[in-house]
């Protein structure tokens, strides 16, 4: 009887499974948002673009933020939706990874990923990966975008791929204004740092990483505010949880005249590449 029990048991989860991969199998890409709903910024510890560059190396046409085009804006329902959830854990840090349709139907989510690091970004990173497995597994390949009605621009591909799962230091050459090469700290993903080409400097325990035009600032690997850029070339405006200022961006570094309150005199902090 017992027997008879757990073999129904698998059979109504093999026939789950399948269900899942034949109906994701059926859409032409997936959508990432710059921002889940656990996280307090837009692609915070860069969790949104490893989720992006999970989905990419594992057979879907993924898209983030502002990168989709208007021609798949207009066929929502031709693409899948993903979503990450946050799960509170004293002792892990764990995450869900969920994949939903245009309707908000709930098509597959994955079992629970977690990770034990104290670092947030090697936690968050290392519990995505976990729970990443389960959608790997599903050998996905979705339908070419080509067939849509409207000409719609694949998504890059990266020209490269670290296989270390924890690179150590790696050299990253970064397309800006000019050519920079920044060695990156190791507690980076690689990989995603390949993907979205980000620049990364150091001052003491602060961190400044740059993707796209604007900056994220964090003290000891949280972020705790931005530096957006302003009318002026290679000046921004620094706003954060300790202390606002100006910033100014040249010569492979970033200088940051932070204010302090009461006094009219700033302090000065120079962000360098690692050395």
């Amino acid at each position: 009887m017992k027997l008879r029990f757990l073999v129904l048991i698998a059979a109504i989860l093999f026939s789950s499974l399948s269900s899942a991969q034949k109906s994701i199998h059926d859409y032409h890409y997936i959508f990432v948002p710059d921002q889940f709903e656990f996280l307090k910024g837009k692609d915070q510890y860069q969790v949104n673009s490893l989720v992006r560059f999970l989905f990419k190396k594992h057979g879907f046409n993924a898209y983030i933020g502002d990168e989709l085009p208007l021609a798949l804006k207009k066929q929502p329902c031709k693409g899948l939706y993903a979503d990450v959830q946050g799960i509170e854990n004293f002792m892990h840090t764990k995450v869900q990874i969920s994949i939903k349709d245009c309707y908000g139907e709930v098509l597959f989510t994955s079992p629970e990923g977690k990770s034990k690091d104290k670092n947030y970004r090697k936690a968050y990173h290392g519990a995505v990966r976990e729970a990443f497995e389960a959608i790997a597994a599903l050998n996905v390949k979705q339908l070419p975008l080509s067939v849509l009605e409207d000409t719609v621009e694949q998504p890059d591909e990266e020209e490269t791929e670290v296989e270390t799962e924890e690179a150590a230091e790696v050299e990253v050459e970064v397309q800006e204004e000019a050519p920079v090469a920044i060695e990156l700290q190791g507690e980076l993903d690689a990989e995603v740092i390949e993907a979205v080409k980000v620049i990364h400097l150091v001052y003491k325990d602060y961190e400044l990483i740059k993707k796209g035009r604007v900056y994220q600032v964090l003290y000891k690997g949280e972020q705790i505010g931005t530096a957006e850029p302003t009318q002026e070339a290679n000046v921004y405006k620094v706003n954060t949880t300790q202390f606002t200022g100006m910033g100014y961006e040249g010569n492979k570094a970033f200088r940051l005249e932070r204010a302090i309150e009461g006094l009219e005199q700033t302090i000065s902090m120079l962000f360098k590449p690692k050395q």
